[in-house]
């Protein structure tokens, strides 16, 4: 359900290089704004997720946790954009 709330809030999927010989192993989506991106990475679990902000390469964690639903998505996105960051 996670990625199905993602793509409703305009994020899509990108594809990192592989490290070496290791694929990377989670699922990273992203969307873009003015000051930035906010880059959401879906680790294995389907429902918890790391949220990073700043640029695609510079990004810094802002939240790391369970998603429970698109409504709790949609209030951390706003909370994002008022700390500065692209939302």
């Amino acid at each position: 359900m996670l990625l199905t709330w993602l793509h409703n809030a305009g994020f899509f999927p990108i594809r990192w290089l592989s490290v070496g010989n290791h694929p990377q192993p989670h699922a990273t989506y992203v969307r873009p704004g003015v000051a930035g991106v906010v880059r959401v990475v879906v680790l294995d679990t389907g429902q918890d997720a790391e949220v990073y902000t700043g640029t695609l390469f510079g990004a810094q964690l802002y939240y790391r946790g369970p998603i429970r639903n698109e409504a709790e998505l949609q209030l951390l996105l706003p909370t994002c954009a008022t700390a500065g960051w692209a939302a």
